[in-house]
């Protein structure tokens, strides 16, 4: 939403945002002066007051609202952040693809959850389509798409510098 308002630096009300670069110095000879009352009218129309919004958009409204438009029960989807929260629930799943230390993409199979001493964490099973190709990668192993594009391209930034292979990187990414 664009604002018309500003809260003023010393805490005390708002003022017009178009005020700090106005050239009519005259609000009635103004041509936004138009938009602005006519959102207030439109906010005023609503007969609701601020205090009004804030009571209706509670964290359980915004829960029973989200539950009922993907069909869960606003328990279930707190049970669910809970379980991101402890990093129960895997990033990527079957079929996204991820990246090996070497730039090279692999198709997730499966996804696991192992204990690593005391902390859990994901492994993913990966594989190319049509191949035997096979590979196992921890989460903290896998690279985002640019650092995988960094990382095939070492090579070529030891033959001819960081900076020409990063823009080389930028463009491949750019084109993806």
């Amino acid at each position: 939403m664009e604002r018309y308002t500003e809260k003023h630096y010393d805490g005390n009300g708002y003022y017009l945002i178009c005020s700090g670069n106005c050239e009519t110095f005259n609000c009635g000879d103004c041509g936004i002066l138009d938009k602005i009352v006519d959102r207030l009218a439109a906010y005023e129309d609503t007969g609701l007051e601020p205090e009004d919004f804030k009571r209706t958009f509670t964290e359980d409204a915004l829960l029973k609202l989200t539950g009922q438009l993907l069909g869960v029960t606003p328990d279930r989807l707190r049970e669910l952040a809970q379980a991101d929260r402890e990093g129960k629930i895997s990033k990527y799943t079957i079929g996204d693809a991820i990246y090996d230390r070497f730039g090279d993409a692999w198709e997730v199979r499966t996804a696991e959850l192992h204990l690593l001493g005391e902390k859990p964490d994901w492994m993913y099973r990966c594989g190319h389509a049509g191949t035997d190709d096979y590979c196992a990668l921890w989460s903290f192993e896998i690279l985002t798409h640019e650092e995988a594009a960094i990382s095939a391209l070492r090579p070529i930034s030891r033959e001819c510098g960081n900076k020409a292979a990063k823009k080389i990187v930028q463009e491949v990414l750019k084109n993806d």
